[in-house]
């Protein structure tokens, strides 16, 4: 195969930016590549005819026949894969056939792009992730390997990780004015990969007027006063062996922290959890300045999370919520949203908010074991009937820990900018 010029080719005149240049470096290497294969009579053969045509493997073929039918260079670019694999991809050019002069144009491009990807974005990742803001739901596809990365790295850094997490609410207004809510938590596989690594959660426990009574239950009435958090343990509803914690007490809150456990996923241990609260106080409605709903923030690197709010079917006129997005870092986490002064911490959102019944087995969840069950038990301990209830769900695969996500209903005079987050940055 001819060896390629000394220097890489320069970008053209008045090229400037590296949209540009990536634009025209994609639409002439695209090009030129589909040109060889014509000029092999290759173009029609199928992935594996075309790795035996050439001396390629399976895998090498598809994915370089894969970019080829991009719908512009940007695309292209995005699926091709790096420059060893387009130098190989050439070299069976040449071994098939492929004129000389043909091969070194396509060589010098490869150089180039190489030459382009190194100096303007320093490898390959970071150069995809480039190309994507300026292809439409580029961003978006990339989100799940993004999410995977991170998991996989804070699995690392914390030494420790959660197969899946339930958190659902359910909520009803008692007779005499108050909100009255429960809470269903759910963590499933808590697996250790440092023998010190903490996990634990905190949890309110308010009393009521001057202390006379809990207002914290059990789904059977259990009070945490008397028997700690025992009294919410869900213990026979756990998939594996349930966690070993210890509870401590401050104040109206306590704190639950896992023991030890042994290391990995033979040592993996579950916690579910149930309680209800009664609060004072009329249902809060919103206003243009502030939403309402409740909100989660993942706090552990997790596979998969269900975030869920029980209401009865006329709650807010019956409106639908918002998924909405909030990073923690830049202002901490947030009762409401609506604020502007948040909207540089909004993050944009994939998953849509789904509504479902108790008709049916809807709800019903493999790897969430009696999850409809226990939904109804939340309903009923309520004081509710599951018939007249619809369920908000949200289901995130591999959220990105310290991001919180609310379930919001807005106010019809809210300004769509207060809400609408300006980067497209999926979290």
């Amino acid at each position: 195969m001819p060896r390629p010029r000394a220097q890489p080719l320069q970008p053209q005149p008045g090229l400037a930016t590296l949209e540009e240049r990536a634009r025209t470096l994609g639409a002439d290497l695209q090009a030129g590549l589909l040109a060889g294969l014509e000029e092999l009579g290759a173009s029609e053969l199928g992935t594996q005819a075309l790795a035996d045509r050439l001396g390629l493997t399976t895998v090498l073929a598809s994915r370089i026949r894969g970019a080829l039918t991009a719908s512009g260079p940007l695309e292209f670019l995005l699926d091709l894969p790096g420059a060893e694999p387009q130098r190989d991809f050439l070299e069976g050019l040449a071994g098939g056939g492929l004129g000389e002069a043909h091969v070194l144009r396509l060589l010098n491009l490869i150089e180039s792009l190489a030459a382009t990807v190194s100096q303007e974005c320093g490898d390959l990742r970071a150069f995809h992730g480039a190309l994507a803001q300026w292809v439409p739901g580029a961003v978006a596809a990339q989100a799940a390997l993004q999410r995977q990365a991170i998991h996989r790295s804070l699995r690392e850094t914390e030494g420790v990780e959660v197969e899946a997490v339930s958190s659902s609410w359910a909520v009803l207004p008692d007779a005499d004015g108050r909100l009255r809510f429960a809470h269903l938590f759910s963590a499933l596989g808590i697996t250790r990969w440092r023998e010190a690594a903490p996990y634990g959660l905190q949890i309110a426990l308010p009393e009521g007027p001057e202390g006379e009574e809990d207002l914290v239950l059990g789904l059977e009435g259990q009070r945490p006063t008397q028997l700690g958090l025992e009294a919410l343990r869900l213990d026979a509803a756990c998939v594996r062996r349930p966690g070993p914690f210890r509870m401590t007490r401050s104040g109206v809150s306590g704190r639950y922290d896992l023991a030890a456990t042994g290391l990995g996923p033979a040592h993996a241990v579950d916690l579910r959890m149930a309680q209800v609260e009664v609060r004072s106080g009329p249902p809060r409605q919103p206003d243009p300045g502030a939403t309402v709903g409740p909100s989660f923030v993942p706090h552990y690197p997790t596979g998969r999370v269900l975030f869920e709010f029980a209401c009865p079917r006329d709650f807010h006129g019956g409106s639908a919520p918002r998924h909405l997005a909030l990073d923690t870092s830049l202002s901490g986490g947030m009762g409401n949203l609506g604020d502007p002064s948040l909207r540089p911490s909004l993050r944009s959102t994939l998953e849509p908010v789904e509504r479902l019944g108790f008709e049916g087995h809807e709800l019903s969840d493999g790897q969430f074991p009696q999850h409809r069950e226990l939904l109804q038990r939340l309903v009923r301990a309520l004081g509710g009937d599951p018939r007249e209830f619809v369920v908000w769900r949200l289901d995130v695969r591999r959220p990105v820990p310290w991001v919180q996500a609310f379930l919001a209903w807005t106010h019809p005079d809210t300004p769509e900018d207060c809400l609408a987050p300006n980067p497209e940055v999926y979290l």
